[in-house]
């Protein structure tokens, strides 16, 4: 009897992480670039009880408010997958998430972003200094 060697069997599927220059690009490409903390470093080490999403995750602002005003921010965990679309750089209320994504799906990201801006009025004006 001859011996055939078997198919490797597939290891579990997980959601990875992209690479954080690919993901960076990916949300400059929608239109969003970085903000900075309005926290000062040290102050970032320790959770914030009045925040959601701890002041560490990096944060993206859209260069354009929607035509009724309300800006657009983005959470992205460059070392995890997922986005979190927000009204606001520091969540404080429930009603200030937009949505929230588990994967790194980037057109399903962009739907949402089109979505927001069509439910605010459209695209507004540009943010001064940009």
């Amino acid at each position: 009897m001859v011996a055939t060697p078997s198919a490797p069997v597939a290891a579990p599927r997980r959601a990875y992480a992209l690479f954080p220059a690919l993901k960076d690009s990916y949300l400059k490409s929608l239109g969003f670039s970085p903000v900075q903390p309005t926290k000062p470093l040290d102050a970032l080490a320790f959770p914030q009880r009045w925040a959601y999403v701890p002041s560490e995750d990096v944060r993206y602002r859209h260069s354009c408010t929607a035509a009724d005003g309300t800006p657009l921010y983005v959470y992205a965990w460059l070392e995890e997958s997922g986005y979190m679309l927000t009204t606001t750089q520091n969540i404080r209320f429930q009603e200030e998430i937009v949505v929230e994504l588990a994967t790194n799906d980037f057109q399903q990201l962009q739907l949402h972003v089109l979505n927001f801006f069509a439910q605010h009025g459209g695209v507004g004006k540009a943010f001064a200094g940009q």
